[in-house]
């Protein structure tokens, strides 16, 4: 077992040395995965903007999910990326069986997140919400 991951690992390095040396940069999903990074996921439109809640989202095997949604029934979803002016964007369209869904955007430049907004489109109302960052 531990020789399938040091072998993967070298893989990896290899992978990286010889892309780096074409100038080809890796793939920016490469780069996002594994990542998990915690905030705040705050209510900004309508009565309910004062709801906030402490929160992580993660980038794990090709899949996103954030903490809350997961205890509200959304499972991890695959991300989509695209790469745009050295920042990666990445959307994600997760839904739930009652019907209603959610709709994530947000840009990563290597270091932090920036702009994360979640569109909660439920049956009978539109949630705006964003994602804060603890630094």
């Amino acid at each position: 077992m531990i020789w399938a991951r040091i072998n993967t690992v070298v893989f990896l390095l290899l992978l990286n040395f010889s892309l780096s040396a074409s100038g080809t940069e890796l793939p920016p999903k490469i780069m996002l995965d594994g990542m998990s990074f915690q905030g705040e996921l705050k209510v900004v439109n309508g009565f309910f903007t004062w709801i906030s809640v402490d929160d992580t989202i993660v980038f794990e095997e090709g899949n996103f999910f954030w903490s809350s949604g997961v205890d509200g029934g959304y499972k991890p979803v695959p991300y989509k990326i695209e790469l745009k002016n050295a920042k990666i964007i990445f959307t994600v369209h997760s839904g739930r069986e009652e019907g209603d869904y959610v709709d994530w955007t947000g840009f990563y430049d290597g270091g932090s997140l920036d702009n994360v907004t979640a569109v909660w489109t439920r049956v009978e109302k539109i949630i705006f919400m964003i994602f804060c960052c603890h630094l």
